[in-house]
């Protein structure tokens, strides 16, 4: 059954994405009004509705010229038109994102996950380079939750007071390594790109981890197979998004149909529904919400 009707929480639309100023402005936005653009989410999505419906919780990332880095924040608001975003947490700066230890120009895409009783909101945050596992309330209340040998790279609650997560090698022994390399020299294989770095690679995939955290006492113990199988299997929302007409041959076309776990669809054809939509959730009384990327028209 398709039925017609507006996105009831449309979260894309309760931040302003340009300071005031440049709404002011016959000239356009200033250096200063960009500096001040707070982006939402990341370039594969990045917004997470908790399990019972009630909130969303998303990465604020800005530009932080002090430290010529960018910086993230963790943001909630309630899951209904209208309701004001706060910010719970800080994740610290921007981590690159890794190709078999090559270091790229883009960032990791990070994303929040609740906790099965929707009172918890998991997320990695960078801390003096490394990449944390933290956990925070509703209130703002963070803590750490984990800082393995390795850099958290993936995890996934397992119930309201444990999780699984997967480590990058150590960072002691990559540290080991490049000494010992300094030391003694190495082996010209595929590791070593005289283009990109003088010495080789460092294997920070060679010996990944997984394991169980318990959010009670911090306890950190290798994750058994079952659990380490909910990081090497794909995960998809309860709700997705596919184009109007799922029948058209045009290259591009409109998108704002949602499909639920239960094969419902909702057809949405107000303009909030078009451009490039993101992490659809389904909420109570059949309304919809989800992100989306807006260009800044300047």
């Amino acid at each position: 059954m398709v039925r017609r009707q507006a996105i009831g929480a449309l979260f894309a639309v309760l931040f302003s994405t340009i300071a005031p100023a440049a709404a002011q402005s016959s000239s356009g936005p200033t250096i200063e009004d960009l500096a001040a653009l707070r982006n939402l989410g990341a370039g594969q999505g990045g917004l997470a509705l908790s399990p019972d419906g009630e909130w969303l919780a998303v990465f604020q990332s800005h530009m932080g010229f002090e430290r010529n880095e960018v910086r993230y924040a963790l943001v909630v608001t309630a899951a209904r038109p209208g309701a004001a975003p706060r910010i719970v947490a800080d994740a610290g700066a921007g981590l690159p994102h890794r190709n078999q230890g090559r270091a790229s120009g883009s960032l990791v895409d990070r994303i929040p996950r609740w906790s099965p009783d929707s009172r918890a909101i998991a997320f990695i945050a960078e801390r003096e380079g490394r990449a944390e596992l933290w956990i925070t309330d509703l209130t703002g209340r963070a803590r750490l939750a984990a800082r393995p040998d390795g850099d958290v790279t993936d995890f996934a609650w397992t119930s309201a007071h444990s999780l699984v997560l997967t480590t990058t090698t150590s960072r002691a022994l990559v540290e080991a390594q490049r000494a010992l390399d300094a030391r003694d020299g190495f082996l010209v294989t595929d590791s070593f790109e005289p283009g990109f770095s003088l010495a080789p690679l460092p294997a920070v995939e060679a010996q990944r981890q997984w394991l169980h955290l318990d959010t009670r006492n911090r306890a950190l113990t290798p994750a058994d197979e079952s659990q380490a199988a909910l990081l090497r299997t794909p995960r998809r929302g309860n709700t997705w998004i596919g184009a109007r007409d799922g029948a058209s041959q045009v290259s591009r076309p409109p998108r704002g149909l949602f499909t639920t776990s239960d094969g419902a669809s909702i057809l949405c054809a107000v303009d909030a529904c078009t451009g490039l939509l993101r992490d659809a959730g389904a909420l109570t009384g059949g309304d919809v919400v989800h992100a989306r990327r807006r260009s800044l028209g300047c």
